[in-house]
């Protein structure tokens, strides 16, 4: 494995994507519609980032969704 080529590594990116765009994606529906598909792709990401075992994938897949969901549904904001 390279270091510095992991799903780590798209995480952090993303994570510094998302606190560099945030402060222009407050306003507009476009904006706040591309916020949260990058909010649910980091939350995706994220979910695979660690250590995979069928029991964990699992239950992280089931989050990762459950939390997407709740966005998408206007549940959390």
């Amino acid at each position: 494995m390279i270091i510095g080529h992991g799903p780590c590594t798209y995480l952090l990116l993303l994570l510094l994507g998302l606190i560099l765009l945030f402060p222009y994606l407050e306003e507009g529906i476009f904006a706040r519609t591309l916020l949260g598909i990058l909010f649910s792709i980091v939350l995706l990401v994220g979910a695979f980032a660690t250590r995979q075992t069928r029991r964990g994938f699992i239950l992280k897949l089931g989050l990762a969704l459950l939390g997407v969901g709740l966005q998408r549904g206007g549940v959390v904001d």
